[in-house]
């Protein structure tokens, strides 16, 4: 995942919440991680730190985790891929904006999206229903 566009390179909110897709096994709920599919198993509830380095040619920014500001767009880049999952996560020392392409119905759309230093993936919450969504079975 990378951006197509850097619109901001200092940003005045570094924190805030969005969306991020993971990989998943869909058997025992566990996350793994997106980078070139490495098999690490992700923590809930716990700050990830990613890795220093730099992105793309012409448009050079800091390497970092790149999450969505919307949900749609997060589970549009998704597409109907059966072992990814989109979650909510909380970001902290975010230092890049920009905009990444991706295909919605009709069309295509530039989707803001966040470079962040660390993440939390939160735990699922309660769904419409109220009942409590399990990440993992007992």
């Amino acid at each position: 995942m990378c951006l197509d566009k850097v619109t901001c390179r200092k940003l005045r909110k570094t924190s805030g919440y969005g969306w991020k897709v993971f990989y998943s096994d869909g058997c025992d709920g566990l996350l793994y991680h997106d980078c070139q599919c490495v098999a690490t198993t992700l923590l809930i509830n716990e700050w990830l730190t990613a890795h220093e380095g730099l992105i793309g040619d012409e448009d050079e920014y800091t390497s970092g985790y790149h999450v969505f500001e919307r949900r749609r767009h997060a589970i549009a880049w998704m597409g109907q891929h059966p072992r990814l999952v989109v979650r909510k996560v909380e970001y902290r020392k975010a230092h890049t904006r920009g905009t990444q392409r991706i295909l919605v119905v009709p069309g295509w759309e530039n989707a803001p999206t966040i470079v962040a230093k660390e993440i939390k993936i939160l735990p699922l919450t309660t769904d419409m229903s109220g009942q409590r969504k399990r990440l993992l079975p007992r």
